[in-house]
């Protein structure tokens, strides 16, 4: 069963902080049951 939903919103596809947020939500998906969904802008074409 998915804990937790995460979206993650389409201006962020664009930041230099997304691998830094990947690399985050992929330690946390280790412990938790996790979706991510994109969002809008460039994560959603």
């Amino acid at each position: 069963m998915i804990a937790t939903v995460i979206k993650i919103g389409g201006s962020i596809g664009q930041s230099h902080k997304l691998e830094h947020l990947m690399m985050r939500l992929s330690e946390f998906a280790g412990r938790y049951n996790i979706m991510i969904v994109p969002g809008g802008g460039a994560l959603a074409e």
